[in-house]
Parts: structure tokens; C-alpha cells; sequence
């Protein structure tokens, strides 16, 4: 299996908890063209439920074609589908979430309806501080007050 697919079954262990196993698709050699150019099919078991996972790129993908194409899926595939992407825009995101459609981004994020599952992870900022830490010069304005002034009284 390629480094990839390991890295999927990595990401999902550690993200979930959860012991995966992937294995090819056997079905897959059967599949049209169609369905097929471009794209990895994988079985998934995750948490005592068996997934499809397909694997395909973000550029090529289309949301509306592929819906097309999914009821052209043998009947013995699972009911669960899960897309695997190496990269995802943001509005490729919104629109899978907004059907439904289970995906992940190994090392970003992923959506699992079917398991309650939705995290994504957030790089920080270059240069940010955690939560609660000052940088020197906030310790030093805080710690050293300013020297008093003095207040002249005007007659």
C-alpha cells in the first residue's frame, strides 16, 4: 500500500482513537472508466463500520458529477462513502458538508457524518504566543509602573 493510503490510516487513528484498516476494493476492477480514471478505491474499517473510500484529486473533482456517479456503484458497495483529498479549498469544503458527504484532507481535516466526527486543524499564526503568555515588553509595562506625575494645583 502507498505511503499515502498509510498516512490516511495514520491521520484516522490519531485523530479518532480508533484502530483503521484499509484494504484495495476488489469491486473497483469492475468499475466503468468512468468512475474509475483518476481515482483509488479502498474499504475502510473504522470504528465497526465499513466505509468506501475514494481517493481523488481536488482539481478534477466535481461535486455535481459525482453525485451522478455515485448511484452508478455496484449494489454490494458500502453504504458509506468517504472521499480522500490531498488538499481541499475552502469552498469545495462548504459544498461536501453541505450534502453530506463525508471527506478527509490527511493532516487537515475531516468530516464523518456517520461517526459524528468534524475536526480540522488550524495552523498557528507565525510568531503567535499561547494563550495566556505575555511577551517581555508586556511583563516589563506591566511589572514597572511608570514613574508619578505631579499634579499642580491651579489657584
Amino acid at each position: 500500500m502507498s505511503n499515502e493510503i498509510n498516512a490516511v490510516k495514520e491521520y484516522l487513528q490519531d485523530m479518532l482513537g480508533f484502530s483503521a484498516a484499509l484494504r484495495p476494493w476488489p469491486e473497483a476492477a469492475f468499475l466503468p472508466r468512468y468512475l474509475s480514471a483518476g481515482r483509488e478505491f479502498f474499504l475502510l474499517d473504522i470504528a465497526g463500520e465499513e466505509c468506501l473510500l475514494i481517493k481523488t484529486k481536488a482539481a478534477s473533482f466535481r461535486l455535481s458529477a459525482f453525485r451522478k456517479q455515485l448511484s452508478k456503484l455496484p449494489d454490494g458497495a458500502p453504504e458509506n462513502i468517504v472521499l480522500c483529498f490531498d488538499a481541499l479549498s475552502a469552498h469545495q469544503r462548504k459544498a461536501l458538508i453541505g450534502c453530506g458527504l463525508s471527506f478527509l484532507v490527511p493532516g487537515s481535516q475531516l468530516y464523518l457524518p456517520f461517526l459524528g466526527a468534524m475536526l480540522q486543524e488550524r495552523a498557528k499564526r507565525k510568531g503567535s504566543l499561547p494563550r495566556g503568555s505575555f511577551c517581555s515588553f508586556t511583563i516589563y509595562t506591566i511589572c514597572v509602573p511608570s514613574q508619578p506625575q505631579k499634579h499642580r494645583l491651579q489657584k
